[in-house]
């Protein structure tokens, strides 16, 4: 069983995205075309949530994870298209030219070869089918000046960044996959064979602000709360400083904004020749 954000994350991951952000992307995608739908690594379905209201009432979604769903998480789902099997993403358990549309959202950082997986995602894919891969850089994160940074000097900010590059390295080393793969993406999906490749940035900018009463924020405050004691990798002090000194700002009561939400959106096509 791999290593799961989810107990940190939670809620927090539905808000990722700007809804006009969404809207652009399911017009660009032309995904109210697509017919049925495989996300692979799903979690709690939070990134299918937010795809399916753009898909046809006639469209189907399979999400595939190797960790399980209860019956109780499973019955929750709104959206009765919605459908759970649980599985390896480096042997799905499809047939070939099953899908027209296979998609996933921050999979590929936790796996220590992420071309295994594209390459079986794009076998289950049909001719012309669409990939849709979203994706970050965690580590472009630490280069923002933000609300609790605003006033470090130089040498403090490259101290920030290199504790961030070496706590970056040593998941690598360890095999738990590249956290800020996100703009490798598209030279990942042309070596697993995928054509008509495409790279979009995601746009949201994450900002609190007092009382903080919006279901967003809060769940932006419970994330930041439990993040240190519940992230399933080592963090380094300036990490751990950095979000003592935020929960610090939202204890206070004050305007915070803070890092980007450095997502890569990155499309392709299984194009036969």
């Amino acid at each position: 069983m791999k290593k799961s954000h989810e107990p940190i994350l939670g809620a927090y991951r539905n808000n990722w995205y700007n809804e006009d952000y969404l809207d652009l992307l399911a017009k660009r995608l032309r995904l109210s075309e697509v017919k049925d739908v495989l996300d692979v690594g799903c979690g709690k379905f939070h990134w299918t949530s937010l795809l399916v209201k753009y898909l046809n009432e006639n469209t189907y979604v399979t999400g595939i994870d190797i960790n399980p769903l209860t019956y109780e998480e499973i019955s929750k789902l709104d959206d009765k298209r919605i459908r759970f099997i649980e599985g390896n993403s480096e042997e799905l358990p499809f047939k070939d030219n099953s899908f027209d549309m296979v998609t996933c959202q921050t999979l590929l950082i936790h796996l220590k070869d992420p071309i295994i997986t594209l390459k079986e995602m794009n076998r289950v894919l049909r001719n012309n089918g669409l990939i849709c891969i979203s994706e970050p850089n965690n580590l472009s994160q630490s280069i923002f000046r933000n609300s609790y940074n605003i006033n470090e000097n130089l040498e403090e900010r490259n101290l920030r960044i290199i504790e961030k590059m070496k706590s970056e390295e040593k998941k690598i080393i360890y095999g738990n996959g590249d956290n800020s793969l996100g703009e490798l993406v598209p030279i990942l999906l042309e070596e697993a064979g995928f054509k008509n490749i495409n790279c979009y940035v995601n746009d949201k900018m994450n900002i609190m602000k007092p009382p903080y009463e919006s279901n967003e924020e809060k769940s932006k405050i419970e994330m930041l709360k439990n993040l240190v004691t519940n992230y399933p990798y080592e963090l380094s002090e300036s990490e751990i400083k950095e979000i003592e000194e935020v929960n610090e700002m939202i204890k206070n009561q004050e305007f915070v904004a803070y890092n980007p939400t450095m997502l890569f959106i990155s499309t392709g096509r299984k194009i036969e020749e």
